[in-house]
């Protein structure tokens, strides 16, 4: 069996997936049908083998993400053919950056004065049956680019710096590269943090005379909300920051005035 039979073999049962999985596949495939290690004898292939592959794909002009999806592709259906006893060892079973050198960072650090920004176009979900998928934004207004701030810059930077050293990277289709990871070594989902919140609100109750009221992730961005509309950033520019296709939805569920604010109001006309 060649190495492009192998692939065809492992996409064959890959059907129903989202529009965009089934477009990276058909991409990797292609890239794969025009390179003469395609027709290699699978058990011909060695670990050299593969990484000299790769780096001929990065000599050839391919971009670091291009080989990045490659090999999410073939890694695990060399791992198919191992676990169907085919193979022995999963000559793909090592890491993609001891081998191939991002220069996606290099081209991003060169670029003149870089602006730094989240770029909110997809989002984790993780169904009943324990499935990992990707899935877009509810809305299209959900799809939007977020200007990131020097302090979440760094925070960022201290999360990546201390994210643990993992063995294998995983992969949901086709992304990879998650902040946080599980005890099993898969991306956190929702649930955990609200798991995590609810054990630190638990704690301190125990603690503390005075209760904490339950707080949940998506407290945090109520609390965003509403103090971004306190400081007086304007209400469109609030909602495309929110990604609320309704204003209103900005304007009145995720905003809380009381009096202190409409007394602060009043002192700023009366000193006019």
């Amino acid at each position: 069996m060649t190495v492009q039979q192998l692939v065809e073999k492992y996409l064959s049962p890959k059907t129903g997936v989202r529009d965009n999985t089934e477009a990276n596949y058909k991409f990797v495939l292609n890239i794969i049908k025009k390179e003469e290690f395609s027709k290699r004898r699978i058990d011909k292939v060695r670990l050299s083998d593969a990484k000299c592959w790769l780096l001929k794909l990065q000599k050839d002009g391919r971009g670091y993400s291009t080989i990045h999806s490659v090999r999410g592709v073939v890694r695990p259906t060399f791992q198919m053919a191992v676990d169907d006893d085919l193979l022995r060892k999963n000559p793909f079973e090592f890491q993609l950056a001891t081998v191939v050198v991002n220069n996606s960072v290099t081209r991003e650090a060169i670029t003149r004065k870089q602006e730094r920004m989240i770029n909110v176009d997809h989002q984790l979900q993780r169904k009943r049956n324990m499935e990992y998928i990707i899935e877009e934004p509810k809305t299209s207004c959900g799809t939007r680019k977020i200007p990131m701030a020097e302090d979440v810059y760094e925070c960022f930077s201290r999360i990546i710096a201390n994210r643990k050293k993992v063995k294998s990277e995983p992969m949901i289709d086709g992304k990879c590269g998650f902040l946080y990871l599980d005890k099993n070594n898969m991306p956190m989902v929702a649930l955990h943090w609200e798991k995590y919140f609810q054990h630190i609100c638990q704690k301190y109750n125990r603690i503390y005379k005075i209760q904490m009221p339950k707080i949940t992730p998506h407290v945090c961005r109520y609390t965003y909300c509403s103090n971004m509309s306190k400081s007086g950033m304007n209400p469109k520019t609030l909602q495309y920051l929110m990604g609320h296709a309704d204003i209103g939805v900005t304007l009145n569920t995720y905003t809380h005035m009381g009096y202190e604010d409409a007394k602060e109001e009043v002192r700023k006309i009366c000193n006019l």
